[in-house]
């Protein structure tokens, strides 16, 4: 019964509240990213999902796109 009817109520409800506490931190990473690596903080990367479905994942970029010389 709890597999049902609670666990989606509690994981939608648990993840809104992560969403909240986090929106400040995510914020400042956005913003960080964006000066930092002058442009788009976020890339999207296709992945393989249920079913063999494609579907797009955005994160955060962690890696400039900037090339030396060689």
């Amino acid at each position: 019964m709890y597999a049902k009817c609670f666990k989606r109520v509690i994981d939608f409800v648990l993840s809104l509240l992560a969403l909240i506490v986090l929106s400040p931190v995510l914020l400042v990473l956005t913003v960080i990213g964006a000066v930092k690596m002058k442009g788009n903080p976020f890339f999207a990367q296709e992945r393989p999902g249920k079913n063999g479905n494609i579907f797009k994942m955005y994160r955060f970029r962690s890696m400039t796109d900037e090339r030396d010389e060689n």
